[in-house]
């Protein structure tokens, strides 16, 4: 019988981010010159005045692809409020920026939440077509990538919610939220898990798994209005920041922002995430472990990670009896190893194996936990 194996605890060092952040684009920018050559914008008619909605479109070749979404959350005479976000080459995330409207013109100052080197020099309104044109400058590529947005719903944008952060109420006990955030290939999927709430304070369970993964459990946290406080340095990897938390309760969503030094040619990441079902979400870090009881012979699979560091880890429980057993444990993928005929405590939920002599340099599994009421290895 094969039962599940969800992947918490297997680590690998900054190797794989230190080689993505190396990587050079020198050899794409002849052909993303050809391509500024022949990018060129729908003809933009119309003057008339905005109304509030959203609005997305991409541009660019294959290996230069960017997303640019905008969201108007308000406009009257002449004056408003935007969202814009892009996510590919280069994500950013430029939230409630100001902004004035002369014709077709829209003069928005985005220069303190774009990344280096990356600059939004048009924005112009076509109202005849109702859409929105945007030019994104990426210095590192040497070209301008012009995109047409067009109208949208705001719930259903494919990548990013748009819809504004509302609501200060606060969130209920037992809910979990999920979503993900990223750009060039590379994204975090964070997941946040509320256990306690009262008073303005509580504790949450909070897990990112992607570019770098982490597990933050049990952490205390403060809720002033929107913003949510919450130390998370002492389980994020190194170069891993949370700089912002926010629950939004008319939607029922969290707003977190993730940063990581050990790549700087990408943005903060910020991710929207929705209201899911705890047992069921994608990461496993929020499905409940329950259950203490012992378990028998049988082996158990799962796997983790972006398409690009994908794991699958096996587990074969030889024998188990008495608290003491026998384990072996395979992994495929970005960094295969195998641990064969290794001895096991179990106490609780939890397992004690020393694998420390079969895994490859940089690489830890630092917790195995067995919930006996699904059946399941965490």
């Amino acid at each position: 019988m094969l039962r599940t194996v969800a992947l918490l605890g297997v680590a690998t060092e900054s190797a794989l981010a230190a080689e993505w952040s190396s990587h050079s684009l020198e050899p794409f920018l002849f052909a993303a010159h050809e391509a500024q050559n022949q990018a060129k914008l729908t003809t933009c008619a119309g003057s008339g005045d905005l109304a509030q909605g959203c609005y997305e479109g991409t541009a660019g070749p294959f290996f230069a692809r960017e997303t640019v979404k905008v969201h108007v959350a308000q406009f009257g005479n002449g004056v408003g409020s935007m969202d814009l976000v892009g996510s590919g080459v280069m994500g950013f995330t430029c939230s409630e920026r100001a902004f004035t409207k002369s014709g077709q013109a829209v003069s928005v100052d985005l220069r303190d939440c774009l990344p280096a080197g990356v600059s939004v020099p048009h924005v112009n309104y076509c109202s005849d077509s109702d859409t929105i044109g945007v030019t994104v400058k990426v210095d590192a590529l040497g070209m301008s990538l012009p995109a047409t947005l067009k109208k949208v719903s705001c719930g259903t944008s494919n990548k990013i919610d748009f819809a504004t952060c509302t609501g200060d109420a606060d969130p209920a006990i037992g809910t979990c939220y999920e979503g993900k955030a990223g750009a060039y290939g590379l994204t975090e999927d964070v997941t946040v898990n509320v256990k306690s709430f009262s008073g303005g304070k509580g504790t949450i369970d909070m897990s990112g798994n992607g570019i770098k993964g982490f597990t933050c459990e049990d952490h205390s946290f403060s809720k002033s209005g929107q913003e949510i406080a919450v130390d998370v340095s002492d389980c994020a990897p190194a170069g891993i920041t949370v700089s912002d938390v926010k629950y939004c309760s008319d939607t029922e969503s969290i707003k977190v922002t993730v940063k990581d030094k050990a790549m700087p040619f990408l943005p903060s990441l910020s991710a929207m995430l929705n209201r899911v079902d705890c047992s069921e979400s994608t990461n496993s870090a929020l499905a409940t472990c329950s259950g203490s009881g012992d378990p028998s012979a049988g082996c158990y699979e799962g796997s983790a990670g972006p398409w690009f560091a994908k794991e699958t880890i096996k587990v074969n429980v030889r024998k188990y009896a008495n608290g003491v057993g026998v384990m072996e444990l395979k992994g495929s993928g970005i960094m295969g190893f195998t641990c064969g005929g290794h001895s096991f405590t179990k106490s609780g939920q939890l397992v004690s194996v020393n694998l420390g002599d079969c895994l490859p340099n940089g690489v830890s599994v630092p917790s195995v936990n067995y919930c006996s009421d699904a059946d399941t290895v965490h």
